[in-house]
């Protein structure tokens, strides 16, 4: 008697290997060949564990329950395959995706909070996205072709551009005061200056700050006080009286000035050459 009772216990305790698939869905006939292709389970994400129970693989397949517990367990385990990407490999496709996307800047990464772990397929395949150039705290998006996972990320944002040498004063011309080199720009919101040739300074720059756009501004083509030659003309006169620069002019804009002989203040149109023409 006691023989028996043990030989209906292990049989009754039935094996079953865990399935492996590697789609998000599991169908009958990954449990056994004798179902039909049918979805029995789909969500599964990558790596992640699941339980199938009879009831529902006898509700799907229409075989009687009685009969799959012969030869099924109450419940089927599952398990997609996938590879966990290392964080390694996340943070040198974030050089790259900011080096081939942002191509006039170069980034350096200070620090990334992996703090849980993506899975993918066993390619290995993920994509980055940034949504904007990043100044310091930034959103990092993994995208594993199915699911897309956001992390902190805090990264330093560089750019070549001019930094002062020496002390330049405002109105100064910028010559030997001055150099090319990578700037910090991570928490610069305004705009480095681009260019400085015929550039003066628009306020004080120090020894060792970066030179930014709105520090600066062209050189007058004409300066206030200087002589100037006011031509009055329409289209059928021309006559022309000398005169004075009331402010800082450039070619092709407007410009206050001075009539010698009346005193009389006017509005031209500096023409270059020290000559600044009236419509009348």
């Amino acid at each position: 008697m006691l023989r028996v009772l043990i030989f209906i216990f292990l049989t009754s305790s039935l094996v079953f290997a865990e399935i492996k698939v590697d789609t998000g869905c599991v169908y009958l006939d990954q449990i056994d060949k004798m179902f039909s292709h049918e979805p029995v389970y789909c969500g599964i994400k990558y790596n992640e564990d699941v339980n199938i129970y009879l009831p529902k693989v006898a509700k799907i397949s229409g075989v009687d329950i009685k009969i799959l517990r012969q030869k099924f367990p109450e419940k089927i385990a599952v398990k997609r395959n996938g590879v966990m990407i290392e964080e390694k490999e996340i943070l040198e496709e974030i050089q790259k995706f900011l080096k081939e996307t942002y191509t006039q800047y170069v980034f350096d990464i200070k620090k990334f909070n992996y703090n849980r772990k993506v899975f993918t397929d066993k390619k290995g395949n993920f994509k980055i996205k940034i949504e904007d150039i990043p100044f310091g705290s930034t959103n990092i998006y993994i995208d594993n072709g199915e699911d897309v996972y956001r992390f902190y990320a805090y990264i330093e944002t560089y750019k070549q551009g001019y930094v002062a040498t020496s002390r330049i004063g405002k109105g100064q011309e910028f010559k030997n005061n001055y150099t090319k080199q990578l700037v910090n720009i991570t928490n610069i919101r305004e705009l480095l200056a681009d260019n400085l040739e015929n550039k003066l300074a628009n306020s004080t720059i120090f020894a060792g700050r970066p030179i930014l756009k709105k520090n600066v501004y062209s050189k007058p083509d004409i300066l206030k006080g200087e002589r100037v030659k006011i031509l009055y003309k329409n289209e059928n006169i021309s006559v022309s009286t000398s005169g004075e620069a009331l402010e800082d002019g450039y070619i092709g804009e407007k410009l206050q000035v001075k009539n010698s002989m009346s005193d009389k203040a006017l509005i031209a149109v500096y023409k270059g050459n020290g000559v600044a023409v009236v419509h009348f």
